[in-house]
This record gives structure tokens, C-alpha cells and sequence, in this order.
């Protein structure tokens, strides 16, 4: 494991079938109740003390969110410079789906009725990349998996990337004089507060532990209060950062970000194969959910997230890549990434299911 990472992976049980795309799906196997491994009966409970603390993500609070249907809400307000979507799988909908996004503001939805919705320059899907802190707070909800974001481009180009030139992470200083802290801890002593707040975040990390490998102790925590040369984080550390070199920096990612009921897939992955060919990409996001959602026929990876925490994907699944090489073909990769949940979805037709 080349980062430290706290991945959370939940029964896998079968959707309904009026859930299901319409796109063509495999027939999901559900693993017999009680089949599962726990570390009370193997040996993997020796281990136990090395494994962190899991803290499961929540989903975003929504029900004071506007939504903006794409199909009726360009020409009028907050999207007035936006054209309407198409929805019958003959037209390229990447302008419209650029303009929408970086128009509709915060604590908003962009509403995807049923239908077909194509995007032309689409060959990495939808990109979600160092955002813009005004980018908070919003998604993409789709009246049910007949919904789909249908990515026919060929070219390097996303649908959206949102990006600007602000910076990811603030100055790092030493926490607790470089000793870091144990398993269970809330409170860190820093010489200098400056340019953390409470309600914010906090990137924290840490050299290996004896009982790790060689990769350095990584952790995003959000900040309950700060105090006198110390900050109080709002969950306890889920694992020890005793290894020395423990240094502590603000992280200011997009938060809250949220993408529903959909079917997202490449019309041609076999013909996608010029970039990476990932159907999503979040990275440096702070708090959001992937819900109900059909990730299915890909190139490469299906889902990649990575810089990020506390990201919940529920009820989701994950068929059909093309990926035609010998390693990397991932559904779904995380990278230095903390308090990742996965519950209640499948994987299948790829050639490896998961990466931490």
C-alpha cells in the first residue's frame, strides 16, 4: 500500500431490477449470508492493533437544495447563458453541461429526467479536480438509472473540469514537535495556528510506524475548534502517527459534492484508449456521496478518487471494462484518500475489482 488509507468495503447485495439501466447489465451474484471473513475467526486477528479505526462516511444533507432541471432551466436565471440539454441521444450536450455546472451555484442540484444525455468531449467522463472553494455544495441527480450520461468522445477532453489556480494545501508546519500522536487522540499542539479554522480541514501525516511498510502515515480530519496553539479535530485519530516527522497543513478541498441515481458509461471504450479512460474523477473533495449510481462500460477505471475524504459510495456498481493490459485495469482506485465507504454495490467484468 503506497499511501496511508482508510477504505471501508460493506456487503454486497443485489439492487432491484427496477433500479437497473437499461443498458444491458450482468446478473449480480450475492455472497451467501455468513460467508464473509472476520477477523475473529482468522488469523488476521493477530493483526488487529494494526488496523485503523473505520469511521464510516454520511451521506450529504440535500433537502435545501435547488434543482435545476437540464432539459427546462436554460435561457432563465442563474443559467440564462445556458442551452437546455437534449435528452434523446442526438446531440452533444458538453457546452450545455460545462455552462450548467459552472453557473448553478452552491447548495444546488443539476436534474437529469430520464433519458439519454450525450457528451461529445467526454473521453476521461466527468472530472471533478482541485476545485474552487465557490464549487462547494452541489451535484447531480437523475430521475432513476434510465437516466445516462452517455460519454461518446474519443479525445482527451472531460466534460467538466472544474479547476483553478487556488491552492490545495496551505503551509505545513510541525504538529506535537514532529512526535505525532496515538490512536484515540483529538487535540494536536501546533507553534503556529495560523491559516486553520474551525469548520475547516486539516491535512495531517506522519513517517511509518514499525509495524508498517515504508509508506508515510496520511490522514484529512475536519478542525472542531482551535485553541491556544492547538487544534481539536472533530473525530479522534483512527491510528497511530507515532513514527516522527508529523507535520500538519490547512486543506482546503470542494465539499460536499454529490451524484445520484444515474447510469454514466463510454458508448465506444474500446476506442477511448488515448488518456487514462476513467468515468469519474474525484479529487481533493471533502464530504460527498455517490448513491444509487451505474458505473458500466468503461476503458480503465470506472471510478478513480483520490486527495479526498469522507466520500460515501452506496448502493453503486461497477461493470464492464475494456481495460487490455496486464495490471492497472481497475473498477475503482483510491489514493491517498481517508475514511473512503463502499456499501452495498458490485463489481464485475474487470480485470481487478479495487486499488487502495
Amino acid at each position: 500500500m503506497h499511501s496511508f488509507v482508510l477504505v471501508l468495503l460493506a456487503a454486497l447485495v443485489g439492487l432491484p431490477a427496477s433500479a437497473q439501466s437499461t443498458y444491458e447489465i450482468p446478473t449480480w451474484e450475492t455472497p451467501v449470508p455468513g460467508s464473509f471473513i472476520t477477523l475473529a475467526s482468522s488469523d488476521l486477528s493477530a493483526l488487529a492493533n494494526t488496523i485503523p479505526d473505520i469511521n464510516v462516511a454520511e451521506e450529504v444533507d440535500t433537502s435545501d437544495w435547488v434543482e435545476y432541471n437540464v432539459t427546462t432551466a436554460g435561457g432563465t436565471g442563474r443559467l440564462s447563458s445556458c442551452a437546455n440539454m437534449d435528452r434523446t441521444g442526438s446531440s452533444d450536450n458538453s457546452d450545455a453541461f460545462n455552462c450548467m455546472m459552472r453557473n448553478m451555484g452552491e447548495n444546488a442540484l443539476l436534474y437529469f429526467p430520464n433519458g439519454t444525455y450525450d457528451f461529445g468531449r467526454a473521453h476521461d467522463g466527468i472530472v471533478v479536480f482541485r476545485p474552487s472553494r465557490h464549487y462547494d455544495n452541489r451535484g447531480i441527480r437523475c430521475e432513476s438509472r434510465s437516466g445516462v450520461l452517455n460519454m461518446t468522445g474519443d479525445n482527451n477532453n472531460t466534460v467538466v473540469l472544474i479547476a483553478s489556480e487556488e491552492r490545495e494545501f496551505g503551509a505545513s508546519r510541525s504538529w506535537n514537535g514532529g512526535t505525532g500522536a496515538a490512536r484515540g487522540e483529538t487535540v494536536i499542539r501546533l507553534n503556529d495556528t495560523s491559516g486553520f479554522t474551525a469548520g475547516g480541514w486539516v491535512y495531517l501525516s506522519a513517517n511509518p510506524t514499525s509495524e508498517q511498510d515504508v509508506a508515510e502515515r496520511k490522514y484529512y480530519s475536519k478542525i472542531a475548534s482551535i485553541g491556544s496553539g492547538t487544534l481539536t479535530l472533530d473525530r479522534a485519530l483512527p491510528d497511530d502517527f507515532t513514527g516522527g516527522g508529523a507535520a500538519a497543513a490547512p486543506w482546503f478541498p470542494a465539499e460536499n459534492l454529490v451524484f445520484e441515481n444515474c447510469t454514466m458509461r463510454m458508448e465506444n471504450p474500446d476506442h477511448q484508449r488515448m488518456g487514462l479512460g476513467y468515468l469519474m474523477l474525484m479529487s481533493a473533495v471533502g464530504g460527498g456521496h455517490i448513491k444509487n449510481v451505474h458505473f458500466h462500460s468503461t476503458y480503465q477505471y470506472h471510478l478513480l478518487i483520490e486527495n479526498s475524504a469522507r466520500i460515501l459510495v452506496k448502493g453503486t456498481d461497477f461493470s464492464d471494462s475494456h481495460w487490455d493490459k496486464p495490471f492497472n485495469g481497475y473498477s475503482v482506485m483510491v489514493h491517498n484518500s481517508s475514511e473512503i465507504s463502499f456499501i452495498d454495490g458490485h463489481m464485475e467484468g474487470s480485470p481487478q475489482n479495487i486499488a487502495c
